[in-house]
């Protein structure tokens, strides 16, 4: 016989066979074909003839696409760096994270506002219940408040971290739920967790990375601009490591006060005490209609960096010093933002602090 009458042959008994073979399978509910569907490769296919007799289609092949995405999602399984883009609403780094819960458990991703005017991290109110706790925390006594080392992650980055955490009391509880977010989140801690990893601060985005990754903010040595390491000194107004003595200076006659100043990077604003500081130089000052805050611009100095570092005619809040600070506590000169964050970008690293000029 020929090769066409072999083909042929072989093309009716595929037919014959494969229907007979259909008809059972889809009495069996395991498998319908339409006759409109059938074809020679189809046929084959079911019946595993193409291994044997070849197939009239195309070999299928990934397209470059399918390849990458493979690619990406292997290669960012070891996420040594993570890079938080700000929206153009945010003005400050809200990143979730997780805790591991005593029942070994990892809790649901809670956003937390990374600071480093934080003392400690809050132990949030969506884990006080696992831990233990009422949604009043401690309860009403304040001296109650308790810390313990908790083990956390950073959704987006590799590595487990011990922390230290701290169950607040129903004062912090009631300012939770009064502004919840996206006005107040709780609060992690940037002086205990940069012993572990870095990060970097700018107006556009945030950049984590594992503490034995290089950073290349530093190798700009002759822009770097070092301050003070965070750390614990003798008459701040709290006991947060973020404090360093500046310069509040009035932009238009140049009369100045030296003064405690908190940099922290999880406020949207800074804030200059009024009678002890804002008043004292003189700096003009319109009424925003709260009773308690008023616009106005002040210089800022970085005394105490290696290099010179100011903040020239910085927008500010001027509060009256009857009225609440930040979470309670001390009056004092705080903040950050985007008004500072334009100017610099700021870098931290195992407690180290340093500034780029924008």
């Amino acid at each position: 016989m020929d090769s066409n009458f072999n083909h042929s042959l072989l093309y009716l008994f595929t037919i014959v066979f494969s229907i007979g073979l259909l008809s059972v399978t889809y009495m069996q509910s395991t498998y319908a074909l339409s006759i409109g569907d059938l074809n020679l490769d189809k046929l084959k296919d079911l019946l595993g003839l193409n291994k044997l007799l070849g197939s009239n289609n195309e070999p299928e092949t990934p397209d470059d696409n399918t390849q990458s995405t493979e690619q990406l999602t292997t290669t960012t399984t070891n996420k040594n760096t993570l890079v938080y883009d700000l929206t153009s609403s945010e003005t400050r780094t809200i990143i979730p994270i997780q805790i591991l819960q005593p029942d070994g458990l990892w809790s649901q991703p809670v956003k937390y506002n990374f600071d480093t005017g934080a003392t400690t991290t809050d132990l949030a109110h969506e884990f006080l219940s696992a831990f233990g706790y009422g949604p009043n925390g401690v309860g009403v006594d304040s001296s109650l408040r308790t810390t313990q080392p908790a083990k956390i992650k950073i959704v987006g980055l590799d590595g487990e971290f011990t922390l230290p955490v701290t169950v607040q009391d129903k004062a912090h509880s009631d300012l939770f739920r009064d502004q919840p977010p996206p006005i107040r989140y709780p609060l992690l801690s940037i002086k205990d967790i940069s012993k572990q990893i870095s990060i970097v601060f700018t107006k556009d985005h945030t950049t984590l990375r594992l503490k034995d990754v290089p950073i290349p903010e530093l190798t700009n040595k002759d822009k770097l601009i070092l301050l003070p390491d965070m750390q614990k000194r003798s008459g701040t107004p709290t006991s947060g490591w973020q404090w360093m003595q500046v310069k509040f200076v009035n932009p238009s006659n140049g009369t100045s006060i030296q003064d405690w100043f908190g940099l922290n990077t999880g406020d949207n604003k800074i804030v200059l005490k009024k009678q002890s500081v804002a008043d004292i130089i003189k700096i003009p000052q319109k009424e925003t209609g709260d009773g308690c805050n008023s616009d106005s611009r002040s210089t800022i100095v970085f005394i105490e960096a290696n290099k010179t570092a100011k903040m020239d005619t910085a927008k500010v809040q001027v509060r009256e010093e009857i009225c609440q600070f930040a979470r309670g506590g001390e009056q004092r000169n705080f903040g950050g933002g985007i008004e500072f964050l334009s100017r610099y970008t700021f870098v931290l690293w195992d407690l180290h602090r340093a500034l780029l000029p924008v």
